[in-house]
């Protein structure tokens, strides 16, 4: 483990910690970590502005609330009202000293009650401990007035930001969200004001008997405020969210934000922006085609009938079930019925399972249905997902909030490309549970696609829940003929090198599939040797569809390397694009390759089968069967199979690689002279520091390297373990930082006990790569995190510190 030098350690003294360590369990050293925690928080003030003192007279008082309330700056009013409370109430004293007089008054009725002739001393304690309770009350309502103020401060001090910035450049928001913001903050300066005049109401003793008798009314109007607040935030999300289906990448550009701001605005409006799950990247139907499917599903949506609940479009892959997905879903978000969507893509590792189905369904409620927010997120808050099972998650998280939606009609639930789900139990579970709840919410239907898989058609055909009129793409080869005629004609009708005889030839060529005139269509576009129109275009197909395929994937490969010279690199980054576990950008690959200068090169040659929109944007594999192709057998591929073992571990040395050359400690510079060790949640710009220092390249590598690794050979990785432990052993601590930073101390044990896991699997296997030494090291890795991880998830710097004096 990497040594840390006293002068380099942000923490408690020494000998705080030698003072408890000896006689301590494991459940005292936790507690009293959480005290240190405490007793070191209440140090640190991140705010330039000094909090003003409590005036003692109670309308002075109230006019310094005024004063906050007009700050220019809301984000340090917000501080100061909450400082109100602190400075008028000692809270642990004064919960331990109504602890002790509720006993005492307890104790004192209990006795009371054994004779008639106590009687008044029982009424007398009844008295007294009601008054106590009423007092405590008042105090749990000066602790929610901190709580949404501190609550509040984070967004309007983002928010104030987005304002400041979006004024200087002088830009249009579209769809109002400029305004919306400024209503925002407006409830918000309501809410300090109301917040720092009930705070200078109690500045003293009597002040604070006083607000005894009106403490259920001021818990009700604290409830108000907040509720107030967070329709006004969801306001704003969804304003955004409306034109998630531009793009993210033209709201920024719309915006004109800065990096920092940008990264921090995707975080900050939700799932929906930032999850390729919701399918909002998607192209939509071709206006004219796919019309009768399109009718077929919006009969059935608006149908009266109770049963046939799930729609299931079925086809073969590439007959253009996610277009029809994508457009529906649109089409119901802008008439305001959506309620969720997941749209499944190997693409993404988190899209292969259905581990944040739930969840991801949940956060679109939320945002699609803001009446719905308020029981979404009290859902989400209360449903762990590593507690609950996936139908108790399903239930809790999806059925029950969309059984509180207070109007008659339907609400709509996308899944598509369930086949994409890589685990048939899961595909399974996932089915029965839709067909076990779905008819206790009769107003919500499904609209599923997939390929026809065996196990899928086993489960929903006979199933009276599916609607007997359900679709399958390409039973009638006329009707999808016609559509990609309209298709190729808008694509390809202004093209000055394809005729109109050659744009028939490729509609016939199609064979009914939507993906090959697409993929076609995007070839020509791209297409810079004319002289390759014929060879790539009109070579002769033959009759399956997957064979079609197969055939012009070998055509437009063929066309980008041929200078052999270019084989070895190409391979190279197209494997990295198909073995990540998450989409990556050409700037990323670059890092993780730094010799491989065709990386830009490789990623605009493969435009037809490749989607970026600049060397910061994740490349997108447009269609899952040009992943099949490449990952299938040498006869299919031939000279472009990938090599799945290779690959992970050339990803495993560029993530290490990057890790290496960032990771310190401190990493995103937090000022020391704040406090040495500052609760995470303190820092109120941590989502722009995050930004700032941590690459993509980086924030990726962070998660997956473990998860490369765990994916290679260890035949064909000594060398690659080498570099594991001496990483283990000099940045061990740096990477816990950075996770803790992120939020994410859990990945990190779960990337450990991945790494765990693996090196068990090679000692059993009597390898010679791991020694007893290495062995012990992997494991003591895994278990210090585990260990501290309450303690280092809610201070990153608490790593170098506390959580190692108390390391056994």
């Amino acid at each position: 483990m990497k040594v840390v030098h006293q002068d380099q350690i942000y923490g408690l003294p020494l000998g705080d910690c030698h003072e408890i360590a000896p006689t301590m369990d494991d459940q005292r050293k936790r507690n009293t970590l959480k005290k240190l925690f405490h007793k070191e928080s209440t140090k640190m003030d991140l705010h330039k502005d000094p909090v003003p003192n409590a005036p003692a007279d109670g309308d002075s008082a109230l006019m310094m609330g005024v004063e906050l309330s007009t700050s220019t700056s809301l984000s340090n009013a917000a501080s100061s009202a909450s400082q109100l409370f602190h400075q008028s109430e000692s809270s642990q004293a004064f919960q331990e000293a109504c602890e002790i007089a509720e006993q005492l008054f307890g104790i004192v009725k209990d006795v009371s009650e054994a004779t008639e002739l106590l009687s008044p001393l029982k009424s007398a304690s009844a008295l007294m401990m009601r008054g106590i309770q009423a007092v405590r009350a008042v105090h749990n309502n000066s602790t929610s007035w901190v709580d949404l103020c501190n609550d509040l401060l984070p967004h309007v001090s983002q928010m104030e930001e987005w304002k400041g910035q979006l004024e200087k450049k002088g830009v249009i928001v579209s769809r109002g969200c400029l305004a919306v913001l400024n209503q925002y903050l407006n409830i918000a300066a309501e809410i300090i004001k109301t917040a720092a005049e009930y705070g200078a109401k109690r500045a003293n003793f009597l002040g604070l008997l006083r607000r005894a008798g009106t403490v259920q009314t001021e818990k009700e109007e604290i409830a108000r405020l907040r509720q107030k607040a967070t329709n006004m935030w969801q306001a704003f999300i969804a304003a955004m969210n409306m034109d998630v289906f531009h793009g993210v990448d033209q709201i920024q550009a719309q915006l004109a934000m800065p990096g920092a701001l940008a990264a921090t605005l995707t975080r900050s409006i939700g799932v929906s922006v930032s999850r390729t799950a919701y399918g909002t990247k998607l192209d939509i139907c071709e206006e004219g085609t796919r019309a009768e499917v399109l009718m077929e599903i919006r009969t059935w949506a608006t149908s009266v009938a109770t049963d046939g609940q799930i729609f299931w479009l079925k086809g073969a892959g590439g007959t253009g079930k996610s277009t029809i997905a994508a457009t529906m879903t649109r089409e119901w978000s802008q008439q305001g019925t959506l309620a969720g969507r997941f749209f499944f893509s190997p693409n993404n590792v988190a899209e292969r399972t259905t581990d944040n189905f739930c969840l991801t369904i949940a956060e679109d409620i939320a945002v699609n249905q803001p009446i719905l927010n308020g029981t979404v997120r009290q859902a989400i808050i209360s449903t762990p997902l590593d507690h609950f099972s996936f139908d108790q998650q399903f239930d809790r998280l999806v059925i029950r909030p969309l059984l509180a939606y207070p109007y008659m009609h339907s609400l709509y639930i996308v899944i598509d490309a369930l086949d994409n789900c890589e685990d048939l139990d899961q595909r399974e579970r996932l089915l029965e549970t839709l067909m076990r709840f779905l008819p206790s919410a009769k107003q919500v239907k499904i609209l599923l696609t997939s390929r026809p898989l065996q196990d899928i058609t086993a489960m929903v055909n006979g199933c009276p829940l599916v609607d007997s009129g359900h679709a399958e793409l390409l039973d009638s080869q006329d009707k999808a003929h016609k559509d990609i005629e309209i298709y190729v004609e808008r694509k390809l009708g202004n093209h000055p090198m394809v005729s109109a005889e050659q744009r028939h030839m490729i509609v016939e060529q199609s064979g009914g599939l939507f993906l090959y005139a697409a993929t076609i269509c995007r070839l020509l576009k791209d297409l810079r040797r004319p002289t390759l129109l014929r060879a790539v275009t009109f070579s002769g197909s033959p009759q399956g569809l997957a064979q079609r395929m197969d055939e012009l994937y070998l055509s437009i490969l063929k066309q980008v390397c041929v200078d052999n010279t270019l084989d070895e690199s190409f391979m190279e980054v197209l494997s990295t694009i198909i073995m990540a576990f998450q989409p990556l950008s050409i700037n990323t690959i670059s890092e993780y390759l730094p010799g491989n200068e065709y990386v830009a090169h490789t990623v605009q040659s493969l435009g037809a089968v490749l989607k970026t929109d600049g060397p910061d944007h994740s490349i997108k594999v447009l269609h899952p069967t040009f992943r099949e192709f490449l990952l299938s057998d040498k006869e299919r591929a031939t000279g472009f199979l990938v090599n799945p073992v290779e690959s992970h571990v050339k990803l495993a040395y560029g993530c290490i690689g990057v890790l290496e050359d960032l990771l310190c400690c401190n990493v995103i510079q937090i000022d020391p002279k704040l406090q040495s060790t500052p609760l995470n949640a303190t820092i109120p710009d941590l989502g722009s520091r995050l930004a700032q220092y941590i690459s993509p390249a980086a924030e990726y590598a962070s998660v997956f390297w473990t998860h490369h690794l765990e994916a290679s050979d260890p035949d064909d990785s000594r060398l690659l373990w080498s570099r594991v432990l001496r990483f283990l052993s000099e940045m061990l601590l740096n990477w816990v930082e950075l996770m803790s930073w992120k939020g994410e101390v859990v990945r990190c044990i779960d990337g450990l006990s991945r790494l765990h896991t693996k090196a068990k699997q090679i000692s059993s296997e009597s390898l010679d790569i791991l020694s007893h030494d290495d062995m012990l090291t992997i494991r003591q890795a895994h278990q210090f995190v585990v260990y501290h991880q309450d303690v280092i998830s809610e201070s990153a710097l608490q790593v170098y510190s506390v959580a190692l004096f108390f390391t056994p």
